[in-house]
């Protein structure tokens, strides 16, 4: 018993100092552990990764019974602790037959995570489990300012429902990133002015014959 104390605290000495390691890295680099054979020393450095690991993307999960039927409300996770049945946090908030399935991707734009689980009023949510495909129903109820009579009955208010449809990178309150167009401005037409020279010949005199009238002369 006692080995098995001593055995234990001395895994916890050496994770616990690993953790701090790998917590103090930048992104990209990794914790490295050196063990000096004489000494038994411990060193940690941080080295940088050949693929640095990209971290899982994060979206809106909801809890589903086995039919498809919300059982929870949806939650921010990731696929490697929602998508996977035996992580951890699966086994001890699942059920039997229940599983996450991930209703929306997280805003590309604003990177907001939203989605709609089984705590909202006259609301159904529900997904076919095979095409990942979400239902949500919502049942609205309509109470008009005067009462409205059909066949001789008059209606107080009346309900309807409205339906979306949607996949998880599709979802009807997920801002699609419309893609930026490079539009070149036209150039401007230069418009070529040429002096152009006009050689005008000055005007000739014209010559006016002046014809001189004869006075008669009175002798």
């Amino acid at each position: 018993m006692k080995v098995k104390l001593l055995v234990a605290g001395l895994i916890l000495s050496v994770v616990s100092p690993m953790a701090q390691a790998q917590a103090s890295c930048d992104t990209g680099y990794g914790s490295a552990v050196e063990v000096n054979a004489t000494t038994k020393a411990v060193t940690y450095s941080c080295v940088k990764l050949e693929n640095p690991l990209v971290p899982p993307a994060q979206g809106a999960w909801v809890k589903v019974d086995a039919s498809g039927n919300a059982t929870g409300q949806a939650i921010v996770c990731s696929s490697d602790v929602c998508g996977d049945k035996n992580s951890p946090y699966a086994r001890a908030t699942l059920q039997a037959g229940e599983q996450y399935v991930l209703q929306a991707i997280a805003d590309p734009i604003t990177n907001n995570v939203v989605g709609v689980g089984n705590n909202n009023l006259n609301t159904k949510v529900q997904v076919d489990i095979a095409t990942q495909e979400w239902t949500i129903t919502r049942t609205n109820t309509v109470i008009p300012q005067v009462p409205l009579v059909i066949n001789g009955v008059q209606i107080t208010s009346y309900t309807f429902d409205t339906i979306d449809k949607f996949k998880a990178e599709n979802a009807p309150w997920v801002k699609v990133a419309e893609p930026v167009v490079e539009v070149e401005a036209p150039e401007a037409e230069t418009a070529e002015v040429t002096e152009t020279t006009v050689k005008s010949k000055p005007a000739k005199a014209k010559k006016t014959k002046a014809k001189a009238k004869k006075r008669a002369s009175v002798k």
